[in-house]
């Protein structure tokens, strides 16, 4: 583990910051805006490969060390919806604006805005609320456009209609598109309807998760389905009937197979795919508030939400081991 990850980590434990009440649950760390001097809203979430932490602030970039926080503003002040890295660079996107931040020779950060490289009327009220960062380039996307970044140049792509997030699963990139069902798209940059995707015309994709055979698409209003290359069938799980109570917002596949599932109205919850196991956190449990923004597994196996109010750390590898 990164020692300044440990370091504040150490310090939190003697504390008891977050403690859960049951000895057999992780630590969770709470990091409030009086803490790291910004909005109460975290979008996104990076690491670089130095273990520094980035945040999407609705104030600007966030930048945490394991001991300092910083903050970069976007040009005209935006909120920072989006963040991805690569290759040393941080990506982010926000209203009219996306591009990247990376540091020079002295440390330093600085910004190179890639918006600017296509028509502004293109960019009109337009809000990057994801990247995606893929061997063909790097995706920002708002819900009716999409840029794609490649040989240092800037494009449009056009659209089959209007989308929920991209993602790549297997190497196929894949956009929910509202109405219709999931779109793939080809080598030849077109788009087809996934075989089976028509049984969500009527619903909200939320998150697509690679799985074993197929994948996982996670609904806002309906849970989740499980793919398997035909067709969809709703995934049987025993809490996911709980959770379309809930409107699942963001889920991620941990590095232990487990998944991490971030909602709108009552926090976050950890699932065993092939078991009923699980644990929940929300602001009866430990959480700042219910509603997760964002989500994100760090280098050390702990899992960070961004949200509505505040930043925690789900302590899955205790500093003490180490």
């Amino acid at each position: 583990m990164d020692l300044r990850f440990w370091a504040i980590a150490l310090v939190l434990s003697w504390i008891g910051i977050g403690q859960l009440s049951a000895s057999e649950s992780p630590r969770v760390f709470h990091f409030d805006k009086k803490t790291y001097q910004a909005h109460n809203q975290n979008w996104s979430i990076a690491q670089d490969d130095q273990g520094i932490l980035y945040f999407g602030n609705t104030d600007g970039l966030l930048e945490y060390d394991g001991s300092t926080w910083d903050l970069h503003p976007f040009p005209r002040n935006q909120p920072v919806r989006s963040v991805a890295y690569e290759a040393n660079r941080i990506y982010a996107g926000g209203y009219e604006e996306f591009g990247f931040w990376e540091k020079n020779s002295w440390g330093q950060m600085q910004y190179t805005s890639l918006s600017k490289r296509i028509p502004k009327s293109q960019m009109s009220r337009q809000e990057i609320w994801h990247i995606l960062v893929t061997s063909k380039g790097v995706f920002f996307q708002s819900f009716g456009a999409i840029y794609l970044y490649e040989n240092q140049n800037v494009r449009k792509i056009d659209l089959p209609g209007n989308i929920m997030f991209l993602h790549e699963i297997n190497g196929q990139i894949l956009a929910p598109v509202l109405g219709s069902g999931i779109f793939a798209w080809s080598a030849a940059e077109t788009w087809s309807l996934l075989p089976g995707s028509a049984i969500f015309a009527d619903k909200t994709i939320q998150v697509l998760l690679a799985d074993p055979g197929g994948m996982l698409a996670g609904t806002r209003e309906a849970g989740f389905f499980r793919y398997n290359g035909r067709e969809f069938v709703r995934w049987e799980h025993p809490m996911n009937e709980r959770l379309t109570s809930y409107q699942v917002n963001k889920a991620i596949r941990l590095k232990d197979g487990r998944i991490a599932v971030g909602t709108i109205l009552n926090g976050l919850y950890l699932l065993e795919p092939n078991r009923p196991d699980f644990l929940h956190f929300n602001r009866s449990r430990q959480l700042q508030n219910n509603t997760v923004l964002s989500l994100m597994e760090d280098q050390q196996g702990n899992v960070w939400a961004g949200l509505d109010q505040g930043i925690d750390m789900i302590a899955f590898s205790d500093p003490l081991e180490y």
